[in-house]
């Protein structure tokens, strides 16, 4: 044998070392990058997110004997100035996609921890009964504290040690990052996140943030729960925190006023409805001049510390039915009441009558349902529809839970409901924004839009095409029960920097 042939050999035998090196410089990287603040290696989150759970929860036990109060919610409770109010007993937990399944498992956790813990605050959001709180245990910017999981920590620890390359890895060394707003968490002290580079942007320019396009859209969750869940979720929650003698305050969360134009409101009394009858609560999820201003929103469903305050000093008003007042204490004997306030606010304003009948007439079989079923306005579907800046190179990767493949999504008028879409783009911009439009086919070429959904974005859930990363992951779903026989095509549009560009795969949709 030749020295060429034994070198040639000598080398395809050591193949099998690379995928051992990885393996073994894997777990120094993400311990160094720590981009989700597992291992206490980051202080810049600029570009990341941190794992809110797992650092709230820890920062909590370690003043235990401190906290009398807590908060708990979603990202849109994070900005509730608590503390100022309540004093620095109280600490504000909420964390990216709260829902009271998640509380139960903390609570379940803290009510034993936290000796002198008196009151729980509970944040309640419009779509709690529409997210799927089981999709966080594989969702590493949202796994539960290895205390409240009952793991041990060695293997909470290995999981992101061992944590595969992702969309967020290669995010982060793109000069796109800077682009991102620099968020400070406060895990030590008011459990708040903070972005003053957000405010001082909206502060500066406030016509040019209300013109953004979000502002004219819902927001669409992805996955549906249902009422009953979330009841179930809520009545272990208040029957723990009774046990333990501790207070228990439910509140429902404020949103953008242009979202109720596109939610079932006869659902949304339904939520209130349900609420009433475990105990009673704050009412948030009303019209008010506040929240139809741009100015007090990041987006369409994040509010700013102002609103925050407005909802602690509510709570110290007691029961507030002064008109033009900002939330109000709903009890089983003023629900009523208080719902027809809400109507005469909203009917023939923001929501015209004949969808609020519908939605009111249908709500009991149409449980998952959130979102409108009429054309859109003229204005939108035109600003949508529009002659695109480019295309955008994209796919989607499954439709109502089944891959999609190009072949047409065929759907039998009877059975028409929530469909779901999942789907990956490559973008050069960070800010992006997903739509999905459903345009009938006519016998002439005509369109008409029908409906549209604002997906998603989730850069962390992109992924490959080829040897590269897509830059933005969107999820969505939207109702289309209201939808006749006939052909359809579904297209995606991405708005980013002030530009529109279609997606370059169209989905068709057959109803029969």
């Amino acid at each position: 044998m030749n020295s060429s042939t034994s070198t040639s050999d000598r080398a395809r035998s050591a193949w099998w070392l690379l995928p051992l090196l990885c393996v073994l410089l894997l777990p120094g990287y993400n311990w160094v990058q720590d981009y989700y603040g597992i291992f206490g290696q980051r202080s810049d989150w600029r570009g990341v997110i941190p794992n809110e759970r797992y650092r709230k929860v820890e920062a909590v036990l370690e003043r235990r004997d401190e906290i009398t109060t807590l908060l708990f919610g979603s990202s849109k409770a994070a900005n509730i100035p608590f503390y100022r109010t309540l004093g620095e007993g109280a600490y504000n937990i909420a964390y990216s996609e709260g829902l009271p399944r998640d509380h139960l498992q903390v609570l379940q956790l803290l009510a034993d921890e936290l000796p002198n813990l008196e009151r729980v605050y509970i944040a309640v959001d419009e779509m709690g009964f529409l997210l799927d709180p089981s999709r966080h245990a594989t969702d590493y910017l949202r796994r539960q504290h290895p205390a409240v999981a009952g793991l041990p920590g060695w293997r909470f620890a290995l999981s992101y040690l061992f944590r595969p390359l992702s969309n967020i890895d290669a995010l982060y060394f793109t000069p796109e990052r800077q682009q991102r707003p620099d968020i400070t968490y406060e895990f030590d002290s008011s459990g708040r996140s903070l972005c003053p580079s957000c405010d001082a942007d909206i502060d500066a320019d406030p016509e040019t943030h209300g013109r953004q396009p979000f502002f004219r859209f819902p927001y669409n969750p992805p996955d549906r729960y249902g009422l009953e869940r979330l009841r179930a979720d809520l009545v272990a929650i208040l029957e723990l925190l009774a046990s333990r003698d501790i207070e228990a305050v439910l509140f429902l969360q404020p949103t953008f006023a242009n979202n109720l134009r596109w939610h079932n409101l006869g659902k949304l009394e339904s939520l209130k409805a349900m609420l009433v009858e475990l105990a009673p609560f704050h009412d948030f999820l009303v019209y008010d001049d506040a929240l139809a201003d741009t100015t007090n929103f990041y987006d369409v469903i994040h509010y700013r510390p102002l609103i925050g305050q407005r909802i602690i000093y509510s709570f110290a008003d007691g029961e507030n039915l002064a008109p033009g007042a900002f939330g109000f204490r709903v009890t089983a004997d003023t629900l009523e009441a208080h719902n027809a306030r809400i109507r005469e606010q909203l009917l023939g304003k923001l929501v015209p009558v004949s969808k609020y009948q519908r939605d009111r007439a249908y709500s009991d079989w149409l449980e998952h349902n959130a979102f409108r079923r009429t054309a859109l306005d003229g204005e939108s579907a035109a600003s949508v529809l529009a002659a695109a800046a480019g295309p955008v190179d994209c796919r989607i990767d499954s439709v109502n839970r089944g891959r999609f493949s190009g072949a047409p999504i065929r759907i039998p008028v009877e059975e028409l409901g929530v469909l779901e879409f999942n789907g990956w783009a490559r973008m050069s911009g960070t800010g992006s924004t997903g739509y999905l439009s459903i345009e009938e086919l006519g016998l002439l070429g005509g369109k008409q839009v029908y409906a549209m959904a604002a997906a998603i974005p989730r850069p962390d859930v992109a992924r490959r095409f080829g040897d590269e990363f897509a830059q933005v992951g969107f999820r969505g779903n939207l109702d289309i029960s209201g939808l006749r026989r006939g052909n359809y095509r579904l297209s995606w549009r991405f708005q980013s920097e002030g530009a529109w560009f279609a997606c370059s795969e169209d989905a068709s949709l057959v109803i029969f």
